[in-house]
Order: C-alpha cells, then structure tokens, then sequence
C-alpha cells in the first residue's frame, strides 16, 4: 500500500520574521521535477557558500548549507545532505540559534528518513521537537511531529503515527495554515486506510478534500479521491470506485497540465544576480520550490490508473 504521505508545500522564507540566521525551510518539496536546474542551483548556492566563509558570515553559510542540502536530497544524494544539514546545524549552535538548530536536527531526520535509518531518524527528531516546543514554534513542532509520523508508519507503528499526525493537524489548524493542515489530514487518512480504520480515514481524505479545493489545488484533490477510490474498492463499492477513480484521474491531468503551463523555475540569469548580495540570497533563493507538482502528480496518475483497471 502507498502510505507514504507526499512532501509539505514549500515555504517562503520571510527575512523580517526572526534573526537573519533563522529560515523555516522544512517544508521545501523532496523530489525535483529538473535535474538540470537543481545542478545549476546548487552550483550556484555553492558560491554564495564561499562568499559567505569568506566574509566570516555564518548566518549566511548555514542559510546556503540548507537550501544545498535540500537540493541534494531533491536528488537523493543522501550523504551530502545529512552532511550540509550537519554542517548548518553546527553553523547554527555556534550562532545560539535554536530554531535555525532544531529545523537542521529535522532536516537530518528526514534525510535519515528516506534511507530507512529509523534509529538514527528518531533521535535526530527527538532532539528538534523539545528545542521547537520550548520555543513556542508552532510550525516547527507540527513539522517535526509529521516526520515522527511518517516513521512510525514507515514502521507500521500506525497507532503512534496516527496520535503524530493528529497533533500536527491540530497545530497547522491553530496557526491558520489550511494548506499543510490539508497535507497532514492525507497523511492521516493514508495511516488509518493502512490500519483498517476506513471510517476514519474516509473522513480524513473528505476533509482534506474539502480544503484542498478552497485552494484550488487539483493535485491534492486527486490524492485524497484516490485514497477514498481505495476505501470504495476494499468496501466492494465498485460503481462508487470507479466513479472516484475517475475523477482522481482527471484531476491529476489537469494538474500535470497546469504544472507544465506555469513551470517558472528560476533561470541561471536570475540566480546569478542574486550572488552579489549573499545574505539575501540565503534568504530569498527558493531553488525547488513549485517545480516538483508535476513528476508527483504522474505517479498519482499512473495509480489512479491502476485502481482502474483493477475494476475494469
């Protein structure tokens, strides 16, 4: 079963929201839909990176590890990235910031993650959570608590990924953000359909819905209509399925469609005229974000398709 939940939308990182050292980037995309502009980036950021160590900034050197780890685990080179998000968590103790610490510990985490390191995953998210909940950084907990969620079901600890998950709903809920708290409830709906508990998922994935088209979000919309498709099918609603399946179909080519019309990557030319001023830079560049829809949405394409031709 495809449980696993897809990546938090990104953030846009607001320089007069804390200290100059401190970016939410923990909701950046996993995956890339370029491989070509993910290079060009991080060659980029590599120089922004040199400019800063050798300006003495470590403000800016941990802000550009960051976003350089983020592209490597964009192109699962899992290495690198734990090893640029160590080296911005240490940029970060040096400096006193907790926050920008705790949000590398979970990028760590994540990057672990992905390569099944539950142990080591665990640990690194259990030292994030205590520095973002002293702090009062509702958005860091909720984050981090959906990392704890998706390893417990990486595990098929469900009940504990659902209790993760359901917290992180409740944070995303508090601060207004209707667009991760939309993501969480998929997440929470795919965790309960693994666990057998289809009433509740079903009323995860109609929530989730439910916001996701106040958004205008067609691909969350098609996800959350292929999990309730998944649900119909188990209850033998076949007609009720197919229906479901269908429309997850069409949504996900519409946003295939959409993705491809509004692809505005950033180009070589606008990266470069960020160099000349690194910290912000460190703060602005957002390589990854907006341009992974599209590869996500083919998978949820190819099993809308699937679940299809498992009625047909």
């Amino acid at each position: 079963m495809d449980w696993m939940p897809s990546p938090e939308p990104p953030l846009t990182p607001n320089p007069m929201s804390g200290p100059p050292s401190t970016v939410d980037l923990v909701g950046l995309p996993e995956e890339s839909g370029s491989q070509h502009n993910s290079d060009k980036a991080e060659s980029q950021l590599r120089s922004a990176l040199a400019f800063a160590g050798s300006s003495d900034d470590p403000a800016a050197s941990a802000i550009t590890l960051m976003k350089i780890g983020h592209i490597q685990r964009s192109q699962a080179k899992y290495e690198e990235a734990e090893e640029s998000f160590s080296l911005a968590q240490a940029n970060y103790l040096s400096l006193g910031d907790d926050r920008g610490q705790a949000n590398a510990l979970l990028c760590v985490g994540q990057t672990q993650l992905a390569q099944s390191r539950y142990s080591d995953a665990e640990s690194s998210f259990g030292q994030a959570l205590p520095i973002h909940q002293d702090g009062n950084n509702a958005m860091g907990t909720a984050s981090t608590l959906r990392g704890l969620g998706q390893l417990y079901a990486a595990q098929s600890k469900y009940s504990d990924a659902v209790k993760c998950f359901a917290q992180a709903e409740e944070l995303y809920s508090s601060i207004g953000d209707n667009r991760r708290r939309a993501s969480i409830l998929e997440c929470l709906g795919n965790v309960q359909r693994a666990y057998s508990k289809l009433p509740e998922a079903e009323e995860s994935y109609s929530l989730a819905r439910g916001i996701f088209a106040s958004l205008g979000d067609d691909r969350g919309q098609a996800s959350c209509l292929l999990g309730l498709g998944h649900i119909h099918f188990t209850k033998s609603n076949h007609q009720q399925s197919l229906s479901l399946f269908s429309q997850s179909l069409a949504l996900y080519e519409s946003s295939i469609e959409k993705a491809k019309a509004t692809d505005d990557s950033p180009t070589a030319e606008q990266l470069h005229s960020h160099l000349s001023t690194p910290q912000e830079f460190g703060q602005d560049f957002n390589a990854t974000e907006g341009i992974c829809a599209s590869a996500r949405a083919t998978k949820g394409q190819a099993n809308a398709l699937c679940g299809l031709a498992n009625i047909r």
